[in-house]
């Protein structure tokens, strides 16, 4: 009789397992990650003596790679505003035409800098 009653039990708590696991077993699958990005560069070519900056959204499952538009904003020290000196899609580049040291970024992602003797 005990026996029955033991099997009894965990017959009842085995079915409460199985729902619950039912419950978990329906939820929703993940969103899928993008799979294009866009991808932003900015640097300073000594050779080229210019400022180059490239702006492109990649798509990594179709690997095509789309031109985005693109601005480097220069620093004035004096004021700490960005002024746009040059802009394009895809690629663009502003050269050099003294060797004041300023600082350069790109509209599109404030966070990528480069500091050059380049005025």
């Amino acid at each position: 009789m005990a026996n029955a009653r033991m099997t009894r039990r965990l017959s009842v708590l085995g079915a409460v397992a199985l729902g619950a696991g039912a419950v978990v077993g329906v939820a929703a699958p993940a969103q899928a990650m993008p799979t294009c990005r866009a991808v932003y560069s900015i640097g300073y070519s000594a050779a080229g003596n210019a400022i180059h900056a490239s702006g492109n959204r990649a798509c990594f499952d179709t690997g095509t790679v789309t031109p985005l538009p693109v601005t480097i904003l220069r620093l004035d020290p004096a004021t700490g505003t960005w002024s746009a000196v040059a802009a394009g899609t895809g690629s663009v580049q502003y050269p050099c035409v003294t060797a004041v040291t300023n600082t350069y970024r790109l509209q599109q992602d404030a966070l990528r800098t480069v500091t050059a003797n380049c005025g």
